[in-house]
């Protein structure tokens, strides 16, 4: 029987000592980071030095801090406090950048669940007064009364490919109904379409801003349902109210998507906010 080399490890020892498997030992073995201090040639063993566990400890930490298989290499052969020192500050950089899309990541979830919390506590149906505050928004190009008018199916795909990039659930998207249309009670054709930074958390959105709207009263509503098929409904009610109390309509319509296709698949479900604006 062949015995250890004495103040050894086996494979499985020093697999075990390092926390990781012996099939990433083995992994390591192959891509050259790691070497047995001796094999056995009669049954293939290996065995491992305390060196080995000082360089299998190096390794196991650099792959924690992300390092890829050809920088722990080069640092490996080429070990000095300057190989280090740039090897450090590279991922440093790597792991900043990580940080902001994480963070970013973290503001769209939160983002979407202040939505759903949003969505639970609305009120349907109730019309109401409010004031609304200056919004900051990407307006799309005027589209063409005509239906079927190839040229807004072109400039509703060229805003929406602008917003593309972006993180879309962190927006409120929604159109511009004209004062002449909402007053005929029509629900299109739609004048413009809109997108909104609500949270202020997209830096690349602040470049795409080309509109304001104004501080002023709205008369508002939120409605569930098809918005072709109930929209007539909402403006009629947001109407008995404007002209009960002797307000005067004083621009076009913004109508924003409350609950969308994030939420459900049934356009049944979708709850719009017609908000007319008043003086």
């Amino acid at each position: 029987m062949v015995k250890s080399i004495r103040n050894t490890f086996t494979s499985g020892e020093i697999a075990k000592l390092a926390n990781i498997s012996k099939q990433t030992l083995s992994y390591y073995e192959k891509e050259k980071l790691l070497r047995p201090a001796k094999r056995n040639q009669d049954n293939n063993y290996a065995y491992y030095s305390l060196a080995e566990h000082h360089v299998l400890e190096m390794i196991v930490c650099m792959r924690r801090l992300g390092f890829s298989i050809k920088d722990i290499r080069e640092f490996l052969n080429y070990r000095d406090e300057n190989i280090v020192s740039n090897l450090l500050r590279k991922k440093e950089e790597e792991l900043i950048l990580e940080q902001k899309e994480l963070m970013e990541k973290m503001l769209s979830v939160q983002t979407i669940l202040r939505k759903t919390d949003h969505i639970r506590n609305l009120i349907l149906d109730r019309v109401l007064l409010e004031q609304l505050p200056e919004y900051k928004m990407y307006v799309s190009q005027y589209l063409s009364s005509v239906d079927g008018d190839k040229n807004n199916l072109i400039i509703r795909l060229n805003f929406m490919k602008n917003l593309f990039r972006l993180n879309n659930c962190d927006l409120t998207t929604g159109w511009f109904l004209s004062q002449d249309n909402t007053k005929k009670f029509q629900c299109s054709p739609v004048s413009r379409f809109f997108a909104i930074d609500n949270y202020n958390c997209i830096d690349d959105f602040r470049k795409l801003v080309n509109h304001k709207t104004k501080n002023q009263c709205y008369v508002s509503i939120y409605g569930k349902g098809n918005y072709h098929h109930c929209c007539e409904a909402w403006i009629k009610k947001c109407f008995q109210f404007i002209e009960r109390n002797e307000l005067e309509i004083n621009g076009d319509t913004i109508v924003s998507f409350e609950k969308d296709y994030w939420i459900t698949n049934d356009k049944n479900e979708y709850v719009f906010k017609l908000s007319i604006p008043v003086k």
